[in-house]
């Protein structure tokens, strides 16, 4: 069963209070900042969300998105099929919160929970999915070097490297300089 595209906005306290369980999918195109760091912005995003109160009576979305796509290497320049997946987890604050309760909020959160202030009722959850599948994305991937060798023809393997001779003087580039310091 195909599923449906995420919709553009929630009203996240509608979404909290009714527990509500998303389940979408949306093409890589539709992301562009994530779609701009690989190789083609062919590919899907499937996107699980859930919505809940937690037992602080926090609004909270927690969630899981991964994507099929083809990253490229930063050595052949070639293209390795991949998959970018990310897990999140949100405190909804919203903009008509007290500052004293958002302190309260933020300073008695695990480290693995994140804040999200919002300006009004609603939530733009496919931007937050992006952000969180772009900080997922390897800075820098790699074939094997052996694969890397098939499709360019070069030798990719590190060349062996003489060991460095050790010697017993060591040199010292501010001798001299206590030398100076005593004269003046």
């Amino acid at each position: 069963m195909r599923k449906q595209a995420l919709p553009r906005l929630f009203d996240a306290r509608k979404m909290c209070l009714s527990e509500a369980v998303v389940s979408a999918s949306e093409k890589v195109a539709a992301l562009p900042r994530f779609a701009a760091g690989l190789a083609s912005d062919n590919g899907e995003v499937s996107i699980d969300l859930r919505f809940f109160l937690d037992e602080s009576h926090r609004r909270r979305m927690t969630g899981q998105a991964s994507a099929n796509v083809a990253l490229k290497c930063h050595r052949c320049h070639g293209e390795i099929a991949s998959v970018v997946a990310a897990d999140f987890d949100y405190v909804l604050i919203f903009g008509d919160t007290k500052p004293e309760v958002k302190a309260g909020i933020e300073q008695n959160l695990p480290p693995e929970i994140d804040v999200v202030e919002l300006e009004g009722e609603h939530i733009e959850a496919l931007v937050l999915v992006e952000d969180e599948l772009i900080i997922a994305t390897p800075y820098a991937s790699y074939h094997d070097d052996t694969e890397c060798a098939k499709q360019t023809g070069l030798d990719y393997t590190a060349p062996e490297v003489a060991p460095v001779a050790a010697t017993d003087e060591t040199h010292r580039p501010f001798a001299g300089l206590a030398d100076l310091l005593k004269d003046s």
